[in-house]
């Protein structure tokens, strides 16, 4: 069963122009995937682009912008007619919440939820004194962060998008 199909990215940076994909991630409900980008990683660019671009049902992304903007620099094409965005569904069933994807899992899916990856890798980050441009792209810490992001994002969707489409009684 897979309402909806989680992409997300790891980046090296927040800047479009000049920071470049480090990882791609898929998910859903139960299981999420991280994949290497560049080839000097084993990448699978390819890979990841072809599993974008052909999937034929709804894909999920928080901030669909942002990953839309690093991956359409990488070559790959997110299909807009496929692609909803968890964090405008937030802030359209709750424009007070805080809806950034840790603080709304928490309250969505599990108190719990967000904890998951999150606190291992601040501990790889200083402990390695790593950052985002320069963990290990093997560290398990960093793929499982990354994996698990695209699950809460799923089971977000599964949650606020019936609830969107009810509010607005259009299509999201």
């Amino acid at each position: 069963r897979r309402e909806f199909l989680g992409v997300d990215t790891e980046t090296t940076g927040l800047n479009a122009g000049t920071d470049r994909v480090r990882l791609c991630q898929f998910g859903d409900a139960t299981m999420g995937w991280s994949v290497p980008w560049q080839a000097e990683d084993g990448g699978w660019a390819g890979f990841c682009k072809e599993i974008i671009e052909t999937y034929r049902g709804p894909m999920v992304s928080h901030n669909l912008l942002f990953d839309s903007k690093m991956l359409k620099k990488a070559g790959v094409n997110y299909p807009q007619q496929y692609a909803h965005d968890t964090m405008i569904m937030a802030h359209l069933d709750n424009p007070m919440r805080n809806n950034r994807l840790k603080p709304l899992s928490r309250k969505l899916v599990h108190p719990a939820a967000a904890a998951i990856g999150e606190g291992v890798l601040d501990q790889a980050f200083s402990g390695g004194n790593w950052g985002w441009e320069s963990i290990p792209i093997d560290h398990p810490a960093y793929w499982t962060y990354s994996a698990f992001d695209t699950s809460l994002c799923a089971l977000i969707a599964e949650e606020l998008y019936p609830k969107v489409k009810a509010k607005f009684n259009e299509q999201y």
